[in-house]
């Protein structure tokens, strides 16, 4: 059938119906439908029956509309009837409006893809915004095509969230079959900075820790224990400072480590906020950075190249990180693939004035 018939009792609709569903099972390579109104003069119908045809279409889904954009064909294992909309949950600062620089730069490699792609990140959520903490099964409360997690800590909580919707996993130490997650390699990054400070002559190296409730704490601390069993140093727990990634943090954990007996040569702080907490401590205390003490940070943001001395830290590709998952995530969304299911990004270290050779 590929003209409307008037007079074999079907109404207009239904044939037009079935014009445009063969055109597109037969046809794989259409992405999209001609406008409605070229296809009423086409199969000289009225607008309403063909607004009618495609929204039967749309319910089966086998296309979509899109507001201002046209309409489009849903390959296999699409995401049907999608809003273009994309939720983003960070799990560890609920209700907190501010962002911080690794946050915006996250987020720019978000917006970046999703700009080009033509999705939006809508919402900033809670997991009792998504999922009913009383009712497990209950559906999402808001129509989203995915979600991208950051730093998922409750396996149960997850599962209710993947449950009803696509979703990417970004610095997550829950690893779920079929569920992709994108993470920086904050294990073997962080063992950079401790390979220099040793190369400089260093033995003596402490460490601050950030937030070990965090993947990215868990996996620094992690890679600073095993870095110096591999450089055949011995691991002291006075040389390891519980802390919480603040600046505070950092200025508090130098001053416990340098007016001990056994002080350190070289400190690795978990991230570039605590470095420059300890550098603070140590000017202050009359100590001169790079020759005195030398300290590494880690993430390469504003603290690192404005601190005096500039700090030698390990740059976190956090831009990267956010348009590598908000890509796997559209394409989970637009195919059903899932692709690569564990990606991690690389880091590099950027020496600076803040390291130097043993006292």
């Amino acid at each position: 059938m590929s003209q409307i018939q008037s007079n074999i009792g079907i109404p207009n609709y239904l044939q037009l119906k079935t014009i445009l569903k063969e055109m597109i099972l037969d046809d794989p390579s259409i992405e999209n439908l001609p406008p409605e109104k070229s296809l009423a003069e086409q199969y000289e119908v009225s607008y309403m029956t063909v607004r009618h045809a495609i929204s039967e279409l749309v319910d089966e889904g086998l296309i979509t509309r899109q507001a201002g954009r046209g309409t489009f064909v849903n390959k296999p294992g699409k995401v049907k009837n999608k809003t273009y909309c994309i939720g983003y949950i960070r799990s560890d600062k609920t209700g907190d409006i501010y962002m911080s620089e690794d946050e915006v730069k996250l987020f720019t490699g978000i917006y970046a893809v999703f700009a080009k792609r033509g999705y939006q990140l809508t919402h900033i959520l809670d997991r009792s915004t998504l999922v009913s903490s009383e009712d497990p099964a209950q559906k999402p409360k808001i129509k989203l095509d995915g979600i991208l997690y950051y730093d998922p800590y409750d396996k149960e909580e997850l599962n209710k969230i993947i449950r009803f919707t696509s979703t990417v996993l970004l610095e997550s130490r829950i690893q779920l079959p079929d569920i992709t997650t994108v993470n920086i390699d904050n294990y073997n990054a962080f063992k950079l900075g401790i390979q220099h400070v040793y190369d400089l002559g260093h033995r003596r190296i402490a460490h601050i820790t950030g937030d070990l409730k965090s993947f990215a704490g868990k996996e620094r601390l992690r890679a600073y224990k095993d870095k110096m069993k591999e450089l055949g140093l011995s691991i002291e727990d006075s040389l390891i400072i519980k802390s919480n990634f603040s600046f505070e943090g950092g200025e508090i954990s130098a001053q416990a480590l340098l007016q001990g007996s056994h002080k350190p040569t070289a400190i690795c702080a978990a991230n570039d906020l605590s470095a420059a907490g300890a550098n603070r401590w140590c000017h202050e205390n009359g100590l001169v950075i790079g020759k005195d003490i030398s300290i590494v940070g880690f993430d390469d943001l504003a603290p690192a190249y404005f601190n005096y001395p500039p700090l030698t830290t390990v740059h976190a590709p956090k831009r990267e990180l956010g348009a590598e998952a908000a890509n796997a995530l559209i394409n989970i969304i637009e195919t059903g693939d899932v692709g690569n299911p564990q990606t991690l990004l690389p880091a590099e270290l950027i020496i600076r004035k803040s390291t130097g050779p043993v006292p």
